[in-house]
């Protein structure tokens, strides 16, 4: 049997909480897209906030690359609907070497996570969200090779202007 819902919203808190807050200014719209994310995230997203944001498969990368297809959780105002229960995946966006905000959003200890950290988080909230730790760390490795030239052209755009 898994673990309650309430003890892995508890350890999914706990390692939110080691993500240093990047001051977001709502700009980076145009990166939001399906994203991976733990069961328990995902059915927390749709369960509080209504939304449902579909797993990537190439059909929407491809879309969402391409500019056709932007995340269900934004608003009319390009703001995200669901930013207090973001998955580790959104929460690290800006708060990590490899993924620095292209419109100036840093960490107020001005201290970026290594591409190493944020990846042991990727796994541990996978794990904590109902995810094994072994799967976790072989889908974030599959899916970064599998999609390489999708994440590459979705950090691309990351980095222009809006």
């Amino acid at each position: 049997m898994g673990r309650s819902r309430r003890r892995q919203d508890a350890d999914l808190d706990a390692l939110y909480e080691q993500v240093p807050d990047v001051g977001c200014k709502g700009k980076c719209h145009n990166t939001c897209g399906a994203i991976d994310m733990s069961p328990r995230e995902h059915a927390r997203i749709r369960d509080v906030a209504g939304v449902d944001i579909p797993e990537p498969s190439g059909e929407n990368i491809l879309a969402h690359v391409k500019g056709t297809w932007s995340c269900p959780a934004l608003t009319a105002d390009k703001r995200c609907s669901v930013y207090e229960w973001r998955p580790m995946i959104c929460r690290l966006s800006g708060a990590v070497e490899g993924l620095p905000c292209p419109h100036d959003c840093a960490p107020s200890t001005g201290r970026l996570l290594t591409d190493a950290e944020a990846v042991t988080l990727l796994v541990k909230a996978s794990a904590a969200g109902g995810g094994s730790p072994a799967l976790a760390a072989a889908d974030v490795h599959q899916h970064a090779t599998k999609h390489h030239r999708a994440v590459r052209a979705i950090l691309q755009r990351r980095r222009r202007p809006v």
